[in-house]
């Protein structure tokens, strides 16, 4: 690995906005029905939420906004790149939650979109700011690095982990890669699904279109000096920067670790693993927006303690935006157990046209006699959770006993 720099380019080089994805709507005389997820039938991934802009502080959040106007590009990828960026430039730092429980001051991201999603544009802002850190200082060498890799689905199969770990050994990296959402499936499948567990994924919706007269320019140069800020006071300090945990920090904490610790054991698969990182993930996401809040404020020559605030603002990050595009990405890639019998039932409903299906035709004929009868029942559990069948009241039979349970498909299945 060639020695580190703020740059180290090794490639070759809330709400819900509307879903991308076709939705299918029963235009018969029962409207009760509910919308058919498109996901279920075809290689599409669901809704997402977009970035929580408002959870950084000024004045990042605006800066964010107006390079995502100028650029027509997601605000997501923006945000990306600055939160990569703060982890880049104070890499060396940790986060102390306890003084047993320490987190280096590292970010691992993918940025997924198509080749016209805007990811270059809205990256390139940054790149040049740390560029021209960079070029101010050519005989210091940097305190980290922040590895930028472009299309990093063959740096996923192709030995990424080694690498991060062989480099990690003395100073970790932050990583900022982008991802093509057809490679992401193959990467996986070919042996990165243990790297891919460990980043935060952003795969966002495409913006509306911003007219021209409506895009500002950004205040790049106050940003400049924000990040040199940053990155001075950094280099500045004898030890390593480490920010640590306040009471006020450490409870909010506690409180996201109990949801945590409940919901780990219902997962499975990727997400399992992924969500298995969540603590040390949020810890850190804490320990960033604290410095994006202490660059821009000024006041103290320190930063000063990670308190409630940032924790809140890095679990809600968490929790309603990097869990929702992690999950939406493995589920694409790798579905559950559970997700690919749905899917593999919804295409057997739609194919063969059915209007009514018992459990016995669901086990026997859509699954093959592959699973147990309670199985059966988780399955149909989701299928009514998602709008594919509902259950219909069949009251009791001839002889006083009740029927056989039987479910309607959604007619909208058929025109799907």
């Amino acid at each position: 690995m060639a020695h580190q720099h703020l740059i180290d380019d090794t490639s070759d080089v809330g709400a819900f906005p509307a879903p991308s994805f076709p939705v299918y709507r029963n235009e018969g005389s029962d409207r009760s029905w509910p919308e058919i997820d498109a996901s279920l039938l075809e290689d599409k991934r669901g809704p997402v939420p977009a970035f929580p802009i408002d959870l950084l502080p000024q004045p990042w959040r605006g800066w964010v906004a107006e390079t995502a106007r100028a650029a027509g590009a997601p605000a997501d990828y923006v945000a990306q790149s600055v939160l990569a960026t703060v982890a880049g430039l104070c890499g060396g730092a940790s986060v102390r939650v306890t003084p047993a429980w320490s987190e280096p001051l590292v970010l691992r991201q993918a940025l997924v979109g198509g080749p016209a999603s805007g990811k270059s544009p809205a990256l390139a802002p940054m790149r040049a700011m740390l560029a021209t850190i960079e070029a101010d200082e050519p005989d210091e060498p940097a305190k980290a690095a922040l590895q930028w890799h472009d299309e990093s689905a063959h740096w996923l199969r192709d030995g990424g982990s080694q690498a991060l770990e062989a480099w990690g050994e003395t100073c970790p990296p932050s990583v900022l890669g982008t991802l093509m959402p057809d490679e992401v499936q193959q990467a996986l499948q070919d042996g990165g699904a243990g790297l891919a567990t460990r980043f935060l994924y952003a795969w966002p919706e495409l913006p509306p279109y911003c007219p021209l007269g409506e895009r500002k320019t950004p205040d790049d140069e106050h940003v400049l000096t924000m990040l040199r800020r940053l990155h001075r006071t950094a280099r500045k300090l004898n030890a390593p920067l480490v920010l640590c945990f306040d009471e006020q920090g450490q409870k909010a904490l506690d409180r996201f670790l109990a949801r945590l610790h409940a919901e780990r054991p219902r997962a499975e698969g990727p997400e399992a693993a992924w969500l298995g990182k969540g603590a040390g993930t949020a810890a850190r996401l804490a320990g960033v927006l604290a410095l994006l809040t202490w660059s821009g404020v000024g006041g103290s020559a320190v930063p000063g303690p990670i308190g409630r605030e940032p924790v809140e603002a890095a679990v809600g990050l968490w929790e309603g935006y990097f869990r929702p595009h992690a999950q939406a990405l493995f589920d694409r890639a790798v579905p559950t157990g559970l997700e690919q019998r749905v899917r593999r039932i919804a295409r057997w409903l739609k194919h063969g046209r059915k209007t009514e299906v018992s459990r016995e035709d669901i086990r026997r004929d859509a699954l093959a006699q592959s699973v147990t009868a309670v199985e059966t029942d988780i399955v149909l559990y989701r299928l009514e959770e998602v709008g594919i069948l509902r259950l219909i009241d069949s009251g009791s039979s001839p002889r006083g006993g009740p029927r056989a349970r039987r479910w309607q498909v959604n007619p909208a299945l058929a025109a799907a």
